[in-house]
């Protein structure tokens, strides 16, 4: 994996049990709602909901829960759910409710839910459009993309000069930051005009000769190419966005 990204792997810990650790993920402690986690390094943590005990539903031992006024994930409030509609789509952690379509706690923006699904691996689309992860995609057309190599691991972004450096300058407009970051999964996907890796397009490549080499290379006819970029042009791009000469 390129270490160019400042990612944080969305791998959650609280499915780990070890002797004597006790009951993990939302559990009632001492009569109240809690999201209880377990590590080596830490052990039992519990930690506080100030759920409404009476309506608190669990929806998913280790992720998902919701009372009459919150929907949570791994014990955290996902911003502006609706409980009352909120619904778990799979087990990619895809979930959406009336108006919005989430991954883990992060909104997808402008996810239509009700023409909203999933396709495979970090990809899914919705009547008007791709997605990887949170990420909205230009493909060149809906109907036509499918994913061919998807290594199921979801990745968060907080660093939008890394976002660049990897999928292209077509992100700028992105929104990405500490409080706001964005999740993507490594994959592949074609849609007969273009290949893309995770959100970006490969610009330039030859359709007809492409070829995928790993999660991350892949090759035509004339070059080499790392993520969506001809492997030439990564010192040049290291400089301008992550300031490594």
């Amino acid at each position: 994996m390129p270490g160019s990204m400042r990612l944080q792997f969305a791998v959650t810990l609280v499915g780990l049990l070890a002797l004597g650790c006790g009951t993990t993920g939302y559990t009632k402690v001492d009569g109240a709602w809690a999201y209880v986690t377990w590590d080596e390094g830490n052990g039992r943590k519990v930690h506080d909901l100030a759920a409404d005990n009476d309506s608190f539903v669990v929806i998913d031992q280790k992720y998902y829960a919701k009372d009459k006024q919150r929907v949570f994930y791994e014990g955290q409030v996902i911003a502006g759910a609706d409980p009352a509609s909120f619904q778990v789509i799979n087990r990619d952690h895809f979930a959406k409710d009336k108006q919005h379509v989430y991954l883990m706690k992060h909104r997808i923006a402008g996810a239509d839910p009700a023409s909203f699904q999933v396709i495979r691996g970090p990809y899914s689309r919705d009547a008007s459009r791709v997605y990887c992860g949170t990420v909205p995609m230009e493909t060149a057309s809906v109907e036509a993309f499918e994913p061919l190599q998807c290594d199921g691991m979801w990745m968060t972004c907080f660093d939008k000069g890394s976002f660049l450096f990897d999928y292209g300058e077509s992100f700028s407009k992105l929104e990405i930051s500490s409080q706001q970051p964005v999740v993507v999964g490594s994959g592949w996907g074609r849609d007969g005009k273009y290949y893309y890796h995770g959100p970006g397009r490969v610009e330039g490549a030859d359709y007809a000769t492409f070829k995928i080499i790993d999660s991350f290379e892949a090759a035509d006819k004339d070059r080499k190419f790392m993520n969506v970029f001809p492997e030439d042009e990564l010192p040049a791009r290291r400089e301008r966005f992550l300031n490594v000469k």
